[in-house]
């Protein structure tokens, strides 16, 4: 089954297109990037009988890139906080590029569901693990009411972690904050305990981002400056 399903991939390739995922996730060999076009791997995924669908989630790991967004595709379909918390965790050990963690976002599960998964995950030994909450809490979290939303900032930035994926996630973490709880997000970028890296990182964010508003711009500036001056 598996061997049909690449059958139907490799027709798909795009060389070009696959040199430039593959420059986007240098941790991964760009020998794994297809470089097929997603609405072309989200039919493929549509198009899976149940029974091939199970099939393909255990074969892991996948050959192909383009396999795991595949896969992706298919978790991003479930309902349920078992059926997440158990797929999740079957797939974590093939997770080695943000380009796999970013689009498992798990859209169909309820919002309180998807939080209580993504505490779970902040604990996980597994860097992609930990970024994987952080991201959900992204996601969700800055949706929430202000105490709420709170709560779940502080678990995410006090993740351990020094990894490149984790502080990048932290840094986009606040700029998403900046757009829905502007106050709370503000509050956190002046706490003098917050890593500086991750703050300047989330200012350019920010900065670079056309959902804030030139008022906002205009303070993160003045608050990247006075970093400058430290």
């Amino acid at each position: 089954m598996t061997l049909s399903l690449k059958e139907r991939i490799l027709p798909l390739a795009d060389v070009k297109r696959a040199a430039f995922n593959a420059r986007l996730a240098p941790s991964l060999d760009p020998k794994r990037f297809l470089g097929a076009r997603t609405p072309d791997l989200k039919t493929i995924a549509k198009s899976l009988t149940s029974k091939e669908k199970a099939e393909f989630l255990r074969s892991l790991p996948h050959g192909y890139i383009d396999e795991d967004f595949i896969h992706i595709h298919l978790l991003n379909t479930l309902k349920t906080l078992p059926e997440a918390r158990q797929a999740v965790l079957a797939f974590l050990p093939s997770i080695e590029s943000w380009c796999q963690t970013d689009s498992l976002t798990f859209p169909k599960i309820k919002t309180d569901d998807l939080l209580e998964l993504a505490l779970e995950m902040l604990d996980r030994p597994e860097s992609y693990g930990r970024r994987l909450g952080i991201i959900w809490i992204m996601k969700r979290a800055s949706k929430l009411e202000y105490d709420p939303a709170r709560f779940f900032l502080q678990k995410a930035l006090t993740v351990d972690g020094d990894e490149r994926e984790i502080q990048l996630a932290k840094a986009w973490l606040l700029c998403e904050f900046m757009i829905y709880q502007p106050e709370l997000a503000w509050k956190t970028l002046q706490n003098p305990n917050l890593d500086s890296q991750i703050v300047r990182t989330a200012i350019q964010k920010c900065l670079d981002s056309r959902r804030v508003t030139g008022f906002q711009k205009t303070n993160l500036k003045r608050l990247r400056q006075t970093l400058s001056a430290q």
